[in-house]
């Protein structure tokens, strides 16, 4: 039975989604500002970074309508849509 996995990077995570439909895929918001996208096929594996907020990231999440988007909210005064598959 798998109990946890350590991700591996650097800051605190603040926030995390898991997609609707691709329950592998997760994105973690972090004190720093980016976005981690990691997929938990098989093992934790570390997939694509988002770098655009300036400062905590307070919530991410998945659109449930549309797959490959998700928003972000941040301590930066923004509220950013992502398309994860651009």
């Amino acid at each position: 039975m798998h109990l946890y996995t350590k991700l591996n990077f650097s800051g605190c995570g603040t926030c995390i989604s898991f997609h609707p439909s691709q329950r592998d895929l997760f994105l973690i918001g972090t004190e720093g500002g980016p976005i981690h996208k990691w997929s938990n096929l098989s093992t934790a594996q570390h997939l694509e970074d988002y770098a655009d907020h300036q400062n905590i990231v307070y919530n991410v999440q998945w659109n449930p309508y549309h797959p490959r988007v998700f928003l972000s909210c941040s301590a930066d005064w923004t509220i950013r849509i992502w398309d994860h598959a651009q």
